[in-house]
């Protein structure tokens, strides 16, 4: 096995044994792999399917087969010393070419807010800052030594009532910018976290909290932008009356209806726009969009008992694939088809291929491609750079499933 490919064997009393193999590189892993035994079966993880893998040989009383294992990607193989016989290698169905209908994303596009302006006790400021680079010059300014959730083991009491100085107030602005088409639409709205300990304005309007509502964790909230909006740019304020230990300064992050386009400093929200294709998110205009997009396809098949459907070699988290408006059925990382037992009617069917983005998109870091700690983030250029040099995840589905018919 190559030397950086994870393994791990359990045998079970039935003298049959369970594979995992995991890949921690950056890298796609390539393998032929042999092991003792007469038959292979790939264990879904996700799904929770069980079935023989492809295109699999006995030799010499040891069953061999091809892994391929995605950064980050993984595989469960039970080892049974019965010989099995792969579904997809026995069969051959009827191909069918699907025609691609359109793509459209499944919830409103992301623009994650990462740069601010902060102004703190004592005088301190800082002008189009990180927003890490922000939060530990307020925390320096209230008196500590560094951000406390960040350092420690979490949930101490002691931070919790940790004595707050007088006149510990500061103030957090974001700048965005919107073209002057783009408002009408927008629907914007203002990912904030934990927003009730601030006021929050924006271009000089209060913002009310009230009709909030809950998103993406325990204490998040969407709060609607509304009419306090303009053409250019645009100024979201926080205001926090005295400092919290809670009051972590964080990205904003904006939902709407929108596209998003890079330039000399940072993004720009532009109207919202059809997808052409799907093919690369980014050029699509969701560059920062984590969310579900559909691909719509029909095909006309005869009259058949089963369907195979094998997506291309796609770019996301996860993909799904749903028939006439059925339940999707999900495929993890490391599997590229399922088949869907009919019967299948003969005429025009309709399929959905929906695939998932990933929160490093959104999330970042944006600009290292270190582990997900703090430092990571800390290594943001000290004002913002131009959107086309950050960091994204290309996502996307290349090409059209294929689909095979069996009428048996």
């Amino acid at each position: 096995l190559p030397a950086d490919l994870l393994w791990q064997v359990r045998h079970l009393d039935s003298g049959d044994a369970v594979v995992f193999l995991a890949n921690p590189t950056r890298q796609e892993i390539g393998a032929r792999v042999a092991i003792s035994g007469g038959g292979l079966h790939i264990c879904g993880t996700f799904s929770g399917e069980v079935c023989p893998l492809a295109d699999q040989t006995v030799i010499d009383g040891r069953v061999c087969a091809d892994i391929a294992l995605s950064p980050g990607g993984h595989s469960l193989w039970w080892v049974s010393q019965q010989a099995c016989t792969p579904v997809f290698a026995q069969r051959r169905g009827s191909l069918i070419a699907p025609r691609f209908e359109g793509c459209d994303p499944l919830e409103p596009n992301l623009l994650t807010l990462d740069y601010c302006d902060y102004e703190g006790p004592g005088g301190v400021s800082l002008v189009g800052a990180p927003t890490l680079a922000a939060d530990l010059a307020n925390w320096h300014a209230q008196g500590f030594e560094q951000n406390l959730w960040q350092v420690s083991i979490q949930f101490r009491r002691s931070f919790l009532e940790a004595p707050i100085a007088e006149h510990s107030g500061f103030t957090v602005r974001y700048h965005f910018h919107i073209a002057q088409d783009a408002l009408e639409h927008a629907d914007l709205h203002a990912g904030i976290e934990r927003p009730w300990l601030y006021e929050i304005w924006c271009n000089g309007i209060k913002i009310p909290q009230a009709t909030a509502e809950q998103w993406f964790d325990e204490d998040m909230r969407l709060l609607p932008l509304g009419n306090s909006l303009r053409p250019g740019h645009n100024i979201l304020e926080l205001r926090a009356r005295q400092f919290h230990v809670l009051a972590e300064i964080m990205p904003v992050i904006l939902r709407g209806r929108f596209h998003v386009s890079p330039t000399q400093s940072g993004f720009m929200l532009e109207p919202m726009r059809p997808w052409e294709n799907g093919d690369d998110w980014l050029r699509e205009g969701g560059m920062f969009y984590c969310g579900r997009v559909r691909y719509r396809f029909t095909f006309e098949s005869p009259a058949a008992q089963t369907l195979r459907v094998t997506l291309p070699h796609h770019q996301g988290s996860a993909a799904g694939i749903a028939l006439n408006g059925q339940a999707i059925r999900w495929l993890p990382a490391n599997e590229s088809g399922l088949e869907i037992a009919g019967p299948l009617a003969a005429g025009t069917h309709r399929l959905d291929v929906i695939l998932c983005g990933h929160l490093k998109n959104l999330l970042g870091p944006h600009f290292s491609n270190g582990l997900p700690g703090a430092w990571s983030w800390m290594e943001a250029p000290s004002s913002q750079p131009p959107g086309s040099l950050y960091r994204f995840i290309k996502t996307g589905l290349p090409g059209a499933p294929t689909i095979e018919a069996f009428l048996e």
